[in-house]
């Protein structure tokens, strides 16, 4: 790992849709030398924060893999409650695929009550799904014959598998690992990791 500083740049949605403008923002972040590009996730803001126009971050990381080189695309946070996680593994398999390994991805429980109660997650069970989803998302990148109990659908996973997907494994936020035990320790049973 590189003994430098590295930057990344949050925020590439904020205040415009219009795609030339955030392949621009995009592009100039890659050009000056960031490091990486951060998108956050929220599907139903209520309030001012929802009048705000938003793009959804899986499309608009999708696009920004297409309009850059080389700059990493990063999720901070997505918000696991939130998404379906058969469906999210191979949306972030695809996007990591396309463009060439660049992909972090964060993940979160959500904070704002309205938006979890608008997508049909309740705030008290919110820290039991992304343990589940992530548990159910690895299996899903690295058994051959995935099978899982629990919220996911089983036959769901062995038909993911069959469709030939790369299989990519989540790997630690650490290079090295030094760091390994306080992660597992601050994230519970749950290893917040890096695509």
């Amino acid at each position: 790992m590189a003994d430098r500083l590295k930057f990344g740049l949050y925020g590439l949605l904020r205040g415009d849709v219009d795609p030339g403008t955030l392949a621009r923002r995009g592009q100039l972040a890659e050009h000056a030398g960031f490091e990486s590009v951060w998108v956050g996730d929220h599907i139903a803001l209520p309030g001012r924060d929802g009048e705000q126009p938003r793009l959804e971050v899986v499309v608009a990381v999708s696009y920004l893999a297409a309009v850059t080189v080389t700059v990493r695309l990063g999720f901070g946070v997505i918000v696991l409650p939130q998404r379906q996680p058969v469906l999210l593994a191979r949306q972030l398999s695809s996007i990591d695929i396309l463009s060439r390994g660049r992909l972090i991805a964060g993940f979160g429980v959500g904070y704002v009550e309205p938006e979890l109660r608008a997508l049909g997650v309740e705030m008290a069970g919110r820290g039991a799904r992304p343990d589940e989803y992530l548990a159910a998302m690895r299996v899903l990148r690295t058994d051959p014959a995935p099978s899982f109990s629990g919220r996911v659908d089983a036959a769901a996973a062995r038909q993911y598998a069959d469709l030939g997907v790369h299989r990519l494994v989540l790997q630690p936020v650490t290079e090295d690992g030094s760091d390994m035990e306080d992660l597992i320790e601050s994230a519970g049973q749950t290893l917040v990791g890096r695509i």
